[in-house]
């Protein structure tokens, strides 16, 4: 089931290396009213009783199976919300890149993400369809090659 707002995708980078993210969206444009944001409207916004992502926050994470010293991206940061959260389970070894400053990446329907995730080296391992009511949840993990 493809939906068509992207609030949480999460990549559980379980291979050390670098992130190399694409040069153009496939959908320019798409987060024009995005680019000037009021911080304290969108925290009031995204994170507040009552949608969907903020009501499951706890169990998005827990369903991301993050372990101390992982390396995880949270693309489509946001706020901060997941990204935050995903650092005390990482702890001081791990890392958590967050994922926001590239305006061209952001709300892309579930198929576009997963083909711009997939083209960068990275495989689908699981799909939650009932976690989420108005999102969708999309576990990857970075394919290792003989290079690393």
């Amino acid at each position: 089931m493809i939906r068509s707002i992207i609030t949480l995708a999460v990549l559980l980078l379980l291979a050390p290396g670098p992130l190399v993210g694409q040069e153009k969206s496939v959908n320019p444009g798409i987060n024009k009213p995005f680019e000037k944001p009021k911080v304290e409207e969108w925290v009031g916004r995204f994170e507040g009783e009552g949608r969907d992502l903020y009501d499951h926050r706890h169990e998005a994470v827990e369903a991301c199976r993050i372990k101390p010293g992982m390396v995880v991206a949270d693309i489509g940061a946001g706020t901060g919300l997941f990204t935050r959260m995903f650092s005390a389970l990482v702890g001081p070894k791990g890392k958590v890149y967050a994922v926001d400053w590239v305006m061209s990446h952001v709300r892309a329907n579930q198929e576009v993400f997963t083909k711009e995730i997939e083209e960068v080296g990275f495989r689908q391992v699981e799909e939650k369809d009932d976690l989420f009511k108005e999102s969708y949840f999309v576990r990857f993990e970075k394919v290792e090659t003989e290079e690393e």
